[in-house]
């Protein structure tokens, strides 16, 4: 499988993950895991760590990335490495409401001259799916927060410390009944999610599992594993996000290659 098929599989598999935060409407009481990342994502910024595996067909893709995430104004500002064999490459990644953008070496000779970015307004081509990605993806890390509100049963499982912090783990445990039919059609299996919750009532740790197939109708399985990291609650964050004239709009061709099936 090429690369950009890989990439096109941690999209859908992200989606998939994202996609079960659409799920049921707000509890009567909110359980201990579904209180925190309530509290976590009214935090006006955060800094995110990311670690991610994806297991298909015998090999495996592996992304490693940081960012730091303005929920206030809804920016954000990430780099990520991903790795597929002996291959490695970076990508940085500039989030404006629901608008990315994205720059990396693999572009190069792809872009004309002066332009450094690919944009994509995931509002408009997510339309060719009838997707609202304004309310399904805040683009910010609240979309794994509200994938933990309304789940299914949640446990305590006991206590951990992490870089110092002393905080109370959880087991969550997904309703599939409870995720959307577009997501279904995937057919996921999902693991038990792991929630660690510092003193201060704040989500700081989510490792989460997840087998699907790779788009609609596929025969092809993958497993993606996720870990993430959440910090520096409150500190400033600044993002550049770029112009116009630094950046080349993929919006329709994205809309019409979803339109057409890929």
């Amino acid at each position: 499988m090429r690369a950009s098929r890989w990439l096109g599989a941690l999209v859908v598999l992200g989606a998939t993950a994202i996609g079960a935060a659409a799920c049921g409407g707000d509890a009567l009481q909110l359980d201990p895991v579904a209180k925190a990342a309530d509290v976590t994502s009214k935090q006006t910024s955060m800094h995110m760590t990311i670690a991610a595996t994806v297991t298909s067909l015998g090999r495996v893709v592996q992304m490693n990335g940081s960012g730091d995430f303005d929920n206030a104004d809804h920016v954000a500002s990430v780099s990520v490495r991903f790795s597929l064999g002996p291959s490695t490459n970076q990508m940085e990644e500039v989030i404006d409401g629901t608008t990315i953008y994205l720059s990396s070496s693999l572009f190069a000779g792809r872009l004309p001259a002066g332009k450094s970015w690919f944009r994509l307004d995931l509002q408009k081509a997510g339309k060719a799916l009838g997707v609202d990605f304004a309310n399904l993806l805040s683009q910010t890390p609240s979309g794994a927060f509200d994938q933990l509100k309304n789940q299914g049963d949640v446990q305590k499982v006991g206590s951990d410390t992490i870089d110092g912090v002393r905080m109370t783990r959880y087991l969550l445990y997904v309703d599939e009944s409870k995720v959307p039919q577009k997501v279904r059609d995937l057919h996921p299996t999902y693991e038990p999610s792991e929630i660690w919750v510092d003193r201060a009532g704040r989500v700081r740790r989510v490792q989460t599992g997840v087998t699907s197939d790779v788009a609609p109708g596929s025969t092809v399985r993958a497993q993606t594993r996720t870990e993430m990291d959440f910090s520096r609650f409150g500190a400033p964050v600044n993002v550049g996000v770029p112009s116009d004239d630094q950046s080349v709009d993929l919006t329709d061709l994205a809309s019409n290659a979803l339109k057409n099936g890929g």
